[in-house]
């Protein structure tokens, strides 16, 4: 009866030991997608595969955590980045009013030339903010721990990606026209002789 109950309590504290270190692995797993958010190096919209090829793959918490169960650091992977995108998303539609709202005020060149820095992007937010519960909202979502990174660090920065798209596109299209011209005047140059 003793012999019994000490494997009994053996077995429950074994099964107990194998619990909290899966729990720890687990929380080691989260705090490696932290750090390579913080890093810039997955986002809200990052995808499991690409994460793993560019960043997890050599990661010692992911290959430990992928020997017990292969498909939890997927699970893990993808419950993190989705509980960040809707965050993210949520703060995005806020913010995006304001940003709206401030060029509408201005214009889309002087809002640029007003947020160069992040810094300067957040002092608009706050300007921008239609009354104190907006104000607070948006300092809020600027100082936000919860996420791995600002909402209004993504949304600053996908705005200047976007800018610096657009502006590459256009001289891109302003090249592509003055070549298409050149190529005009070549044919109609030959057509000439």
């Amino acid at each position: 009866d003793g012999l019994i109950r000490s494997e009994e309590e053996d077995r429950r504290r074994s099964q107990e030991e194998r619990r909290e270190a899966a729990m720890a692995q687990r929380d080691f797993f989260r705090e490696t997608l932290v750090q390579a958010a913080l890093n810039g190096k997955i986002f809200p919209s990052s995808s499991y595969s690409s994460a793993v090829d560019s960043v997890l793959s050599q990661d010692a918490s992911f290959l430990k955590l992928q020997q017990h169960n292969r498909d939890r650091p997927k699970e893990l992977f993808e419950e993190f980045v989705n509980d960040w995108n809707e965050l993210y998303r949520r703060d995005r539609l806020f913010l995006s009013d304001i940003v709206r709202k401030r060029v509408e005020n201005s214009n889309a060149q002087t809002f640029k030339d007003e947020t160069k820095t992040f810094d300067d992007f957040c002092k608009v937010l706050l300007d921008e903010a239609a009354n104190q519960t907006a104000s607070d909202r948006v300092q809020r979502i600027i100082d936000d721990e919860s996420n791995p990174v600002s909402s209004a660090l993504l949304y600053f920065n996908e705005l200047k990606l976007s800018s610096s798209s657009r502006r590459r596109n256009s001289q891109l299209t302003q090249h592509h026209d003055s070549s298409s011209e050149d190529e005009g005047e070549i044919a109609e140059d030959e057509g000439d002789v």
